[in-house]
């Protein structure tokens, strides 16, 4: 199957981007100043911030309106590009494995994080110049685990979907590519992958390393 795949899109928090730990201490502390009960992160992971807040404020019975969402919204954003730019959480691997790809695939970024915190992330890796393609989450209007970010992704690339390979760490991002019908590598982290389908998930891996042996 990989012998036929012409480009590879990478999500960023998790896959090459090591910020869970970071994006978590970042909604526990708005949730906490807001006297908002703490929830657990990996329940989100992968999905938009602003979309976060409407979802935990509904469930506790609350219309927010957009100037609370957004309020709610730059500070978590706040906090987290805090964290980021002290010490940028970038994977050994990722500098290394994103440049081999690019010498011979079309090379995609499709990340829900916000334009800053893409942006920071390739300034901070210097790989900005190896994606054929950066979409983030304001790129698009539905997140993760809606597929249209990949959708998107395979219209910009000019490919069909069976002709790229996702890689991903999150629940809603393995659900948004097995929804594009893109196969997907997941990436093994802390989250529980116990609900997603395994249709459509080509390989698990522990490094982005191991991409190199897989193409």
């Amino acid at each position: 199957m990989l012998s036929r795949v012409e480009a590879i899109l990478f999500d960023l928090d998790g896959v090459l981007w090591l910020s869970d730990r970071v994006h978590a201490q970042a909604y526990a502390r708005v949730l906490a100043e807001n006297n908002l009960p703490l929830v657990d992160y990996q329940n989100f992971a992968g999905r938009r911030t602003d979309q976060v807040f409407r979802q935990l404020l509904g469930e506790k019975g609350h219309e927010p309106d957009a100037a609370t969402i957004s309020h709610l919204t730059r500070q978590k954003q706040a906090y987290a590009m805090e964290l980021l730019v002290h010490d940028p959480p970038i994977d050994p691997d990722a500098v290394r494995v994103v440049k081999a790809f690019s010498r011979r695939l079309q090379v995609a970024l499709t990340s829900s994080a916000s334009r800053a915190g893409v942006e920071l992330f390739l300034r901070a890796s210097g790989l900005g110049g190896a994606f054929a393609l950066v979409l983030h989450g304001e790129d698009v209007q539905r997140a993760k685990p809606d597929p249209e970010i990949y959708l998107l992704a395979l219209n910009r690339l000019g490919i069909a979907a069976n002709k790229a390979v996702v890689v991903e760490d999150s629940v809603n991002g393995i659900q948004a590519a097995q929804q594009a019908g893109i196969p997907v590598i997941v990436r093994r982290s802390t989250k529980s992958l116990d609900c997603v389908p395994r249709v459509g998930v080509y390989s698990v891996i522990d490094s982005l390393s191991e991409l190199l042996d897989a193409f």
